[in-house]
């Protein structure tokens, strides 16, 4: 059942190979219909906010099932009589491999749907980020079924406190504390309650906008013990022209709370290529490496990683790419993120640890997939510049480990670079720390390479002792 969506009372999402089908219970079929007919949907789906759908005809209905079972490995419920079928995004990702502009992104995402449907009488019933995928930088709202006719006279949004959890609070916490969004999503898929909240900032905080509305308050509302917290919801009537004014005011206000969270800062890895750690020439020379990569070989795929921000990355998409950018720094993933959003590229940035990926979670770990499994033979070309010493010196992986690694991910292409024990860095992450084996030598690296790739071609890189290996994988792997 791995990657299967279910928590959907109305429907269940099985991915297929080139597409995702929803599968919905008799209810749910009339209430999709009404939904793709709406002008909104129409006019997102059109610009790639939401996935291209189309109901399954009726004719069809079972075959597509028995796809969908023997991919997911289980029989579906009887009760599902209908299907959609969903354009699917290029590659999945996760809230907790967002960096916070990411995460903002994806609220604003939420809350521009909510207003567009508000004047329809439709509505989001609810307001997670795991609503959104990326398409490159471009945030895409997929729960088809989160939206929901409403009641045109009651002035209540349900998912207020849920957005308020996912999004506002954990924005606010990165900000304030420094607590990255892996932290908090692989901790909670709910987010951050108030309460916690209020514990993590710090005291000065509390007290200014957002967190005195959205954290504070409910804090002393929630701690004074008032019988009207555990009040349970009942609906507020009001004439229909009220009910929307009070709801787009709302909406409007958590717009205005988001905004006021400032997710801008810096950190030693998002300056690495401004010329301070290394010469301008250094950089130079793996940005032509790459673009005389593309123009020879011409991937169409390409996992970048220990991508920090992005040069290489924006350089493979802009020479016709579609990229997945990966590094551990969430201020260089956050530096990548604003400029493929502004400048329209293939990029999907991720904030990913390579030494603890992303790991199989959810319920009985079969909700969402590994960073691994969504990765494997699904790129053409990975890219892993100034990496292998990291991997080696701070992870402890042994040479032949990356390398089986790296041949494991891609299906034909590896561009590596070699970074010498004497090099400066090198030294500097070696200390404190023990070798898993030996200071690995040049011709360690190009042995190990060996094992399951064809070296293309080997370029050194001015005023460093380093080397780009471009390497093609072997047509029969090496035996380990």
């Amino acid at each position: 059942m791995s990657g299967v969506s279910f928590r959907d009372p109305d429907g269940v999402v099985v991915p297929l190979e080139d597409r995702v089908v929803r599968f919905v219970r008799e209810q749910g079929i009339e209430r999709v219909a009404a939904i793709l007919a709406l002008p909104v949907v129409s006019a997102w789906s059109a610009a790639g906010r939401l996935p291209q759908s189309r109901l399954v005809p009726a004719d069809d209905f079972r075959s597509v099932k028995a796809e969908a079972e023997t991919s997911a490995g289980t029989q579906l419920d009887r009760a599902f009589c209908g299907a959609v079928e969903h354009e699917r995004v290029p590659f999945v990702s996760y809230p907790y491999e967002w960096s916070p502009e990411m995460l903002r992104a994806a609220a604003l995402t939420t809350l521009d749907l909510a207003e567009e449907l508000l004047p329809l009488s439709f509505g989001l019933k609810d307001a997670t980020p795991f609503n959104i995928l990326f398409n490159g930088a471009a945030p895409v709202f997929v729960d088809l079924l989160s939206i929901e006719k409403r009641d045109a006279a009651d002035p209540i949004w349900l998912p207020y406190a849920q957005f308020v959890r996912c999004f506002l609070i954990p924005l606010l916490i990165n900000r304030e504390t420094g607590t990255s969004l892996r932290q908090i999503f692989t901790t909670s898929r709910e987010g951050i309650e108030p309460e916690a909240a209020a514990r993590m900032l710090p005291i000065g905080r509390r007290l200014s906008r957002p967190a005195l509305t959205h954290v504070t308050l409910p804090h002393m509302l929630e701690s004074s013990g008032s019988p009207d917290r555990l009040k349970k919801y009942s609906a507020r009537r009001t004439d229909p022209e009220s009910a929307q004014f009070t709801l787009a005011w709302m909406l409007k206000g958590l717009r205005k709370s988001i905004g006021r969270i400032d997710t801008r800062t810096a950190s030693r890895w998002s300056a690495y290529t401004d010329g301070a750690e290394h010469p301008q020439a250094y950089h130079d020379a793996k940005k032509r490496v790459v673009v005389d990569f593309m123009r020879a070989h011409a991937a169409r795929r390409v996992l970048d990683l220990g991508c920090n921000t992005g040069s290489l990355s924006v350089e493979a998409a802009r020479a016709g790419a579609r990229v997945v950018a990966v590094d551990s720094d969430e201020v260089s993933i956050d530096a990548l993120y604003r400029t493929a959003r502004a400048d329209k590229l293939a990029v999907l940035p991720l904030v990913m640890d390579l030494g603890a990926p992303s790991p199989a979670a959810g319920w009985r770990n079969a909700e969402w997939t590994s960073f691994l499994d969504r990765a494997r033979g699904r790129f053409d070309a990975v890219f892993a510049f100034a990496l292998v010493h990291h991997l080696l010196l701070t992870e402890r992986i042994p040479l032949n480990g990356i390398f089986d690694f790296l041949a494991g991910i891609t299906t034909d292409f590896a561009l590596v670079e070699y970074v010498p024990p004497d090099d400066s860095h090198f030294r500097l992450l070696l200390r404190g720390r023990v070798m898993p084996d030996r200071e690995p030598t040049e011709d360690d690296f190009v042995n190990e390479s060996g094992r399951h790739f064809d070296i293309l071609n080997a370029e050194s890189l001015p005023g460093t002792g380093r080397k780009v290996l471009v390497l093609r994988k072997k047509s029969t792997p090496a035996l380990s």
